[in-house]
């Protein structure tokens, strides 16, 4: 399972020790605090940005406390940008303390979305301060996996550690799905973070990972012989992935499943073939981008899987389709731009 599994939760998240030493900090944290991955690891927190001394008191308080302990605090990033922190800190142990923080919205940032908060209707803003409080408890179930592992070592059998790796695996899935609605709500659409990686090796993976294994064999990867190493959020790319492999599986009626990624001009285009139910033609506009809609005996669920990669392959620049017919399969094709960085200044 290991911390790099844990680093992926879209939280970030602080594991702090003695001396107010950083154990160890999520891919999300190193991003909050604008610094670079392992630029935090055996640090003092006064040392990865500047806190006033209230701020610091706060923390030291946090550190010493029996139970949960939560606060606001101010800092300015290493490169000086000032901003406000909201933190929960969960006792693990003695001298350890994990503490899931989030980042107060700016006043610009607040204006900005004041015309998409106004119209978001009130089950909306309370399904964001639910995701937002179930991240917490998250965060530290992944933590609490990690201890377990890390105590009991060798020990732990094959099929005990494949669980553990399992349950690790669905957290992170429930963390980004509220990560998610969090975005829609704030923002009015989902946030992607692009890094340089291979998109053929972060699809070969999330297939891997998203197959029963009993079932396994049922799947063709077909991966095209151009480069797909750009610029993608290999979190979003797996999560698209995953959940139209799921959707195969459910609905596939046990028949071979298709996957085929590759590159078409600049884009990477992802196929996923199943031989199942179909979906009749009436509901094919709406899968994507209508709102998800009440289950159905046949298809059980809010839609919401298949809403969400409409939006992440939209945050992407790109696009999603369905071509089925009722009874006799279905083939969805996703299509992603990359989303390169833009040039420094001259």
């Amino acid at each position: 399972m290991g911390l790099g599994v844990i680093g992926q939760i879209q939280q970030p998240l602080l594991l702090v020790g003695a001396e107010r030493r950083l154990l160890w900090a999520s891919q999300a944290a190193h991003r909050l605090f604008d610094l670079p991955m392992g630029g935090m690891a055996g640090r003092r927190v006064d040392e990865i940005a500047d806190l006033p001394p209230e701020s610091l008191d706060l923390l030291g308080r946090a550190m010493v406390a029996r139970g949960p302990r939560s606060g606001t605090v101010n800092i300015v990033t290493r490169r000086a940008r000032r901003c406000t922190i909201r933190f929960k800190a969960i006792e693990l142990g003695d001298d350890v303390r994990l503490f899931t923080l989030s980042e107060r919205a700016r006043a610009v940032a607040v204006r900005a979305s004041d015309t998409h908060t106004r119209r978001t209707s009130p089950s909306g803003r309370l399904a964001a301060a639910l995701a937002h409080q179930i991240r917490t408890p998250l965060g530290a179930a992944l933590m609490y996996l990690r201890l377990v592992e890390q105590e009991v070592g060798e020990q732990v059998s094959p099929p005990l550690r494949d669980g553990l790796t399992l349950v690790s695996a669905e957290i992170l899935k429930l963390d980004r799905l509220l990560a998610n609605l969090m975005d829609m709500h704030r923002l009015g659409h989902l946030v992607i973070r692009p890094t340089l990686v291979d998109g053929a090796r972060v699809v070969g993976e999330a297939v891997s990972r998203a197959l029963p294994q009993p079932t396994s064999a049922q799947v063709s990867v077909e991966i095209g012989a151009g480069d797909l190493t750009d610029w993608w959020d290999p979190s979003a790319v797996e999560q698209i992935v995953q959940t139209l492999i799921s959707n195969a599986f459910k609905y596939g009626q046990g028949r071979p499943i298709a996957v085929n990624v590759d590159r078409v001009d600049a884009s990477l285009r992802l196929r996923v073939s199943d031989s199942g139910v179909g979906i009749p033609a009436a509901t094919h506009t709406r899968i994507f981008h209508g709102p998800p809609v009440a289950p159905k005996a046949r298809t059980p669920g809010l839609g919401l899987g298949l809403w969400l990669v409409g939006r992440l392959a939209k945050a992407h620049g790109g696009s999603a389709s369905v071509e089925s017919r009722d009874g006799a399969g279905t083939t969805v094709t996703v299509t992603l731009n990359p989303q390169r960085p833009p040039a420094p200044p001259c």
